[in-house]
């Protein structure tokens, strides 16, 4: 199955045709696990650090429309202005999302700690070692899930969450990696 059979494909409109955003957008294993993951867990609550687009939050969304109440979304905006204003355009005017929908341009890293919990997080911001690290640190504790991608892709990301589990396993109910075209690691909280 195909993450464009369970979203539209207006939802990857800015970078569908392009042979380095097909690979995994078409791959059946990148997006797709986003939605199978939510769907098993059922969030009410998501944050996601490092939105873009919103693709993953889409596809997260998708697996769990029933149960979400609250979407948090965070990103810098570095790279595209108006990148968080396509994301809002894809969950509410797509995807049709009722519920509450906070999307902040900010760095991960200018922020000291959560306000609340959150009952999935994923984390697509900082991909250098340090970075990542501070982005996991931010969220210990604060979830029931919390989803990595870019796991078997970046050795930096690699190494910065090998070295959370090691150091955090006594909170860990469980984690484990889907062998997804750049890796995804997924932590269960206690």
């Amino acid at each position: 199955m195909s993450i464009l059979d369970l979203v539209p494909a207006e939802i990857f409109v800015n970078d569908i045709g392009k042979p380095e955003h097909d690979e995994y957008i078409k791959s059946g294993n990148y997006y797709e696990h986003y939605y199978e993951l939510s769907k098993k867990y059922q969030p009410k609550s998501i944050l996601e650090i490092g939105v873009r687009y919103g693709y993953s939050l889409c596809s997260m969304f998708a697996g769990s429309r029933d149960t979400v109440e609250y979407i948090e979304g965070w990103d810098n905006n570095t790279y595209e202005h108006n990148a968080l204003a396509i994301a809002r355009i894809n969950l509410i005017f797509i995807l049709h999302y009722k519920g509450r929908l906070v999307l902040k341009n900010i760095d991960s890293h200018s922020v000291q700690s959560l306000d609340r919990d959150f009952s999935l997080i994923h984390i697509d911001g900082d991909h250098g070692y340090y970075g990542k690290l501070q982005d996991l640190e931010l969220v210990k504790n604060r979830c029931r899930v919390l989803i990595l991608d870019d796991y078997n892709y970046i050795p930096e990301v690699h190494s910065a969450i090998d070295k959370f589990v090691n150091d955090n396993k006594n909170l860990m109910k469980n984690y484990y990696v889907i062998d997804s075209i750049r890796g995804t690691f997924v932590i269960e909280f206690n």
